[in-house]
């Protein structure tokens, strides 16, 4: 009989054999977690890099639209077309420029979306910008981009 408070009817039995040998360490300390870190290391170099390649090659071609969008708010018709590509320069004088963007005057340009392709070793870009009106109108548009000396210029 059990006597109150033990579930079973007489104590345990004192063990016998060999004593229980201690588990063995995990590997996953020793080699998962050490190889994990390398290959979050190495994922995170990887992305940098990445980041690094893609900003260096949109980078150069959103400065350029700023510096032209900028010269058309302020109203630098001249500046503005001298940042042009060679094929537009020729064509757009800036009593052009002025008759197209001086009226309603720009007051804020936001750049939205930046594209570079390569085709057949010609690289050619595209540039998305909101145009703020003194009206408070905001137009959407597309600045074309030439890769010309070296550098980008805007080819609308």
């Amino acid at each position: 009989m059990s006597s109150p408070g033990q579930p079973y009817p007489y104590p345990s039995a004192p063990q016998v054999g060999p004593p229980l040998r201690r588990r063995r360490r995990s590997r996953w300390l020793t080699v998962g977690l050490p190889v994990g870190l390398v290959v979050l290391v190495l994922v995170g170099a990887g992305g940098w890099w990445l980041v690094s390649a893609v900003s260096g090659a949109l980078g150069p071609v959103s400065e350029s639209a700023h510096r032209y969008a900028d010269a058309l708010v302020a109203g630098r018709w001249a500046d503005a077309q001298g940042q042009l590509c060679s094929a537009d320069r020729v064509q757009v004088t800036p009593e052009q420029l002025a008759a197209h963007y001086g009226s309603p005057q720009l007051t804020d340009v936001q750049v939205i979306g930046v594209s570079v392709e390569s085709s057949n070793g010609e690289q050619t870009g595209s540039v998305q910008l909101v145009l703020t009106t003194a009206d408070g109108l905001d137009t959407e548009t597309t600045l074309w981009m030439a890769r010309e000396d070296g550098g980008w210029r805007p080819c609308p």
